[in-house]
C-alpha cells in the first residue's frame, strides 16, 4: 500500500483483544507506528508478524504503550524492521502492566539501528526479569533514561544489558524505583565508552542485596556518578571493578546514600579513579558504615567538595585522619563532612591543617564527641 503512517491507528480502541497477523504486510512505504495500539487496554497477545514486510518502519514511540493485557511479546516482533537506521523505542511497551518477560532476542535484528529505548518499559509492574544483552552492542542508542523505571515486580537482571552501547552519553534512573530488585548480573554498562554521566541508576531498589561485577567497567569517559546505590537499603558492599578503568571520574556524589545496611566498601572500589575530587554525600545515612579506605578523593590541581561526605554515618569508628591522609587545595568545601559521626576519633586540627582555607566548614564535626581538638 502506499500508506507511510499508521500512527494512533487504533489508538485507545479499548476493547480491542486481538490483531490479525500479517496486519501490515503490504504496507512497505510505513515508517510511524506512533501511538498505533496505545491505550489498547484489553490487546491480550501480538502475532509474531505483526510487521512483516515493514522494512521502512522507524517510529515506535509509545506503540504498545499502556496495553494493559499484554502478558507477552513475540520474539521475531521486529525480525521485518531491517531496512532502517534511528529506530525510536521511546516508551514502546511502557506501562504494559501484565507483561511478564521479556524474549532474549527481541531486538536482535534491530539492535544496532536503536536510536533510543528511553522509557521502552517503564512502568511495567508485572515484568520479573530482564534478559542478558537485550540492548548490548547497540551501538547507536543514545538514550536508556528510565528504561526500567518503576518495574516494580522485577527481582533479577541479566548480564551485559547495555554493555558496549558506546553512543550512549548519559544514563539516568535506569532501573530506579525497582522496589523488589535483588540482584543484577555482571557487566550492565560496562564499555559504554561514551558515556559521560550517571545518576540514580539503582535509586530506590530497596531490596537489592548484590550487584554484578564491572558494572560500569571500561567507561572511560565518566566524569560523573550521582545517587548510584542510593536509598538501596539492603546493599551490604559492591564489587571491586564497579568502576574498573573509570579514569576520568571526578565526581561521585551520593553514590551511597541513604545505603543504611552497608558495612563498607572494597578497598580498591575507586583505585582507578585519580581525579576524584568530589564526594559530597557519598555516604550520608550510612548508619551501619563501620570502616571504607583511605583517600577515595584525591586532591588535584583544582577544588572539589566533600560536604556531607559521612554526614549521619554514626557507626563509623576510626581516626578521621586516617581517611584523608593527603594536603589538598585551598577552597574545598567540607560543611557537614562528619556531622553525626558520634564514633570517630582524632584531632580536629590535624585534620583541618590538609585543608588550607576552605570554603566552609560549617557543622563538620558536629555530634562528634571523641574528636580532639
Amino acid at each position: 500500500g502506499a500508506a507511510v503512517s499508521a500512527a494512533q491507528a487504533f489508538y485507545s480502541c479499548r476493547k480491542l483483544s486481538t490483531v490479525g497477523a500479517g496486519l501490515f504486510t503490504d504496507c512497505g512505504r510505513i515508517t510511524n507506528f506512533l501511538g498505533a495500539f496505545s491505550l489498547c487496554y484489553a490487546l491480550s497477545s501480538i502475532p509474531e508478524n505483526l510487521f512483516e514486510g515493514c522494512s521502512a518502519a522507524t517510529n515506535f514511540y509509545e506503540t504498545f504503550y499502556s496495553c494493559q493485557a499484554l502478558v507477552a511479546l513475540p520474539d521475531s516482533l521486529f525480525a521485518a524492521c531491517e531496512g532502517t537506521d534511528n529506530i525510536s523505542l521511546y516508551g514502546t511497551f511502557a506501562y504494559c502492566a501484565a507483561l511478564v518477560s521479556i524474549p532474549d532476542g527481541l531486538f536482535s535484528a534491530i539492535r544496532s539501528r536503536i536510536s533510543t529505548a528511553q522509557v521502552a518499559f517503564r512502568g511495567c509492574s508485572s515484568l520479573t526479569t530482564v534478559p542478558s544483552g537485550l540492548f548490548a552492542d547497540a551501538t547507536n542508542c543514545g538514550n536508556i533514561d528510565s528504561a526500567f523505571l518503576d518495574c516494580t515486580a522485577l527481582s533479577t537482571v541479566g548480564d551485559e544489558v547495555f554493555s558496549g552501547c558506546t553512543a550512549l552519553t548519559s544514563a539516568h534512573n535506569v532501573f530506579s524505583g525497582c522496589l523488589t530488585l535483588t540482584t543484577t548480573g555482571d557487566r550492565l554498562l560496562a564499555g559504554c565508552t561514551a558515556l559521560k554521566y550517571v545518576s540514580g541508576v539503582f535509586e530506590g531498589c530497596s531490596a537489592l542485596t548484590s550487584t554484578g561485577g564491572a558494572l560500569l567497567s571500561g567507561c572511560t569517559s565518566l566524569t560523573s556518578a550521582t545517587g548510584l546505590f542510593s536509598a538501596c537499603r539492603r546493599l551490604v558492599t559492591v564489587p571491586e571493578d564497579t568502576f574498573r578503568d573509570c579514569g576520568a571520574l571526578i565526581s561521585a556524589g551520593e553514590t551511597f546514600a541513604g545505603c543504611t545496611s552497608l558495612t563498607g566498601i572494597p578497598d580498591a572500589l575507586f583505585a582507578d579513579c585519580p581525579s576524584l575530587k568530589s564526594a559530597e554525600k557519598m555516604f550520608y545515612g550510612c548508619s551501619a558504615l563501620v570502616s571504607v579506605p583511605p583517600d577515595i578523593v584525591k586532591p588535584g590541581d583544582t577544588v572539589g567538595s566533600v560536604n556531607w561526605m559521612f554526614r549521619e554515618c554514626s557507626s563509623l569508628a576510626v581516626d578521621i585522619n586516617t581517611l584523608f591522609t593527603q594536603t589538598f587545595p585551598e577552597g574545598y568545601s567540607l560543611a557537614y563532612l562528619f556531622d553525626g559521626c558520634s564514633n570517630v576519633t582524632g584531632s580536629k586540627s590535624e585534620f583541618l591543617a590538609k585543608f588550607p582555607s576552605p570554603v566552609t566548614s560549617a557543622y563538620c564535626f558536629d555530634d562528634c564527641p571523641l574528636l580532639t581538638d
